[in-house]
């Protein structure tokens, strides 16, 4: 699921009790790969109330 809306991503995962988070990172591989401000809220808001799996995967090798 994309979204813009943080709002819009937690009501539409409301139902669910537990939700995979697929975090990618089109930088490179050997890059520092740390979360933005942003993005650890998300990350928060998503996970709250509900259990939650992060995977964190950097770019395809090509």
């Amino acid at each position: 699921m994309q979204e813009d809306s943080l709002h819009l991503v937690t009501a539409k995962l409301k139902e669910f009790s537990t939700v995979i988070i697929g975090f990618h990172k089109a930088d490179g591989a050997w890059k520092k790969h740390n979360f933005s401000d942003k993005e650890l809220v998300w990350i928060d808001s998503i996970a709250k109330g509900r259990k939650a799996i992060l995977t964190v995967l950097p770019s395809r090798i090509r």
